[in-house]
């Protein structure tokens, strides 16, 4: 990163630069500091694109409708366990790693 995007810039201290910040989040997340400037973002993408596939692509073979969200799928809540289930399944044949899920409440209008 080379110059800060404006949105971004706003919400920092006064006079932080891009570099000030980079080397800010390699002091908080030293693991990360190797993969800066590697274009890491869209292999990190297009793994959650594969893991996110076929998840999706389990819970079809079991006639169960999920629709894709970012970061996740949405499923009937009786297919809650078959939902996780899948994407834990997705995640470990994708990236030999169970990923942390969670239920996350859908907000609906009260009538």
């Amino acid at each position: 990163m080379q110059q800060l995007p404006s949105k971004l810039k706003e919400k920092l201290p006064e006079g932080m630069t891009a570099s000030d910040l980079k080397a800010a989040i390699a002091a908080y997340h030293p693991a990360l500091e190797s993969l800066f400037g590697k274009d890491m973002g869209l292999v990190f993408m297009f793994t959650e694109s594969r893991i996110l596939m076929a998840t999706l692509m389990r819970l079809m073979k079991k006639g169960i409708a999920a629709l894709p969200m970012h970061d996740g799928i949405m499923v009937p809540i009786s297919s809650k366990k078959e939902g996780m289930e899948a994407m834990s399944q997705a995640a470990i044949e994708i990236i030999s790693k169970v990923l942390h899920s969670t239920e996350k409440t859908v907000w609906k209008p009260e009538y």
